[in-house]
Formats: C-alpha cells, structure tokens, sequence
C-alpha cells in the first residue's frame, strides 16, 4: 500500500508541477503510467505442482511541434517479467510476487526563446515472499522490471534533454525436507525524480 502510495505521489507532484508551467504558444506535453504484476501460488496436502509466468510491456510517444524550430518529444517505456514455480509432497508451500511501477514526465517548450521546463519521475517497488512448512516442498520465484523516460525539447533557445532507466532484478529460493519450517523475503523500492528548467 505504502509503494502504491508513493508512486501515486510521484505522479500527482509531477502534474501539479507542470501545469504551472504551460506556455504561451508554445508546447506542453504529459505522460504517465502504472502497471503492475502479482503472483500467488499456495500448496497443501499430497503432491502438488505449480507454475505462474507473466509478462507486461508498454511504449508509448508523444510528439509535438509548433512554429519552426519549436519541437518536443517523449517516450516511455516499461517491461516487467515475473515468474514463481513450487511443488510440495504432504506439504504446504506459500509464494507471493509482487511488482509494482509507475512514473510521469512532462514538458512545457515556450516559443521563440522563452523557458523550456522538464519534470520525470519513476516508481518501482519489488516484494517477493517464500514460507515452507510440514512435508517436503520448494519453490523458486524470480522478477524484472526495466523502466525507462526521455523526452527532448527544442525552440530557438536551444534544447534540453532528459532521460531516466530503472531496473530491478529479484530471487528467491527455498527448498526444505519434511518437517522443517522457513521463509525466504525480499523487498526493494526504488523512487527517482529530476527536473530542469531553461531561460
């Protein structure tokens, strides 16, 4: 809920601030998005096997032009993979997943020599969880997720660019004999910001 939150923020900051700088003639642009992946595999009793696979990719653009040489551009892209396997024999084998992103950019290039402003912002947010107990069982689970934001800006002023990649690898694995108990967690948040603003 917390990750959720704050990538929420991110984008919420980043509208807010670019809409106070809108130009006059000029260009503004707004990007944002949110995906997510979630797996949960629960084993218990007798012989059992499972397997979840998931993948999500997005890429968008935007471009935009106004009275020569005024141009502006943005591009977003967002992969993320998750995958999770468990078997148990008279056990119980619980696995959770979970990958969570979001982010915003945007742009307001004025005419002429007037400001050029950008504003990026990504989110990411990775929790994987492992719990063994009773007969024999084991699992495996592995996520990724590769974010990234550029955008580039030009009027008579000049140009400004900006670009923004995150990426983030998880694994876990557990594997125990009858009678035995244990639980493997992992957690990773990542929050990225950056902003320019040109006269």
């Amino acid at each position: 809920m917390l990750s959720r939150f704050t990538i929420s923020v991110v984008v919420v900051l980043l509208v807010s601030a670019g809409a106070s700088a809108d130009p006059v003639g000029g260009i503004f642009q707004f990007d944002n998005f949110t995906v997510g992946l979630d797996t949960v595999i629960g084993l218990f009793q007798g012989q059992n096997q499972a397997i979840s696979l998931q993948n999500i990719s997005l890429n968008k653009s935007n471009v935009g032009d106004a009275p020569h040489p005024t141009v502006a551009w943005q591009s977003t892209v967002a992969c993320l993979q998750q995958r999770a396997r468990a078997e148990s024999s008279s056990g119980i084998v619980d696995v959770l997943g979970s990958l969570q992103a979001g982010g915003a950019q945007d742009q307001a290039i004025s005419r002429g020599v007037g400001p050029k402003v950008q504003l990026q912002g990504l989110g990411l947010t990775g929790t994987q969880v492992i719990v063994k107990a009773g007969g024999f069982g084991s699992a495996d689970t592995e996520q990724r997720a590769t974010l990234n934001e550029a955008q580039t800006g030009t009027n008579t002023g000049g140009t400004v660019v900006e670009n923004m990649n995150v990426n983030l690898g998880q694994t876990a694995l557990l594997v125990g004999q009858p009678t035995s108990t244990g639980t493997v967690a992992n957690h990773a948040t990542i929050i990225a910001n950056q902003g320019q603003q040109s006269y």
